[in-house]
């Protein structure tokens, strides 16, 4: 797996998706409290967004230098 790939993957909103579920998932199996998994939750979404943001604006930037030169 590419560089390349690996920052695809986790700039996807789908792979976040999953990631979140999948936590939720384990945390309803081992019944953690409601506010729990809400607040794991609400981590991981926003950990996605956060990381999807600086992956894509890195990517953009790059191309922006790209062009100058």
């Amino acid at each position: 797996m590419t560089k390349k790939d690996i920052i695809r993957k986790l700039s996807s909103r789908k792979f976040w998706a999953c990631v979140a579920g999948f936590a939720v998932s384990l945390m309803a199996m081992f019944s953690f409290p409601e506010s729990t998994v809400t607040l794991v939750t609400s981590l991981i979404t926003s950990a996605g967004c956060l990381v999807a943001y600086i992956l894509a604006e890195g990517y953009s930037d790059g191309k922006n230098e790209g062009n100058q030169n």
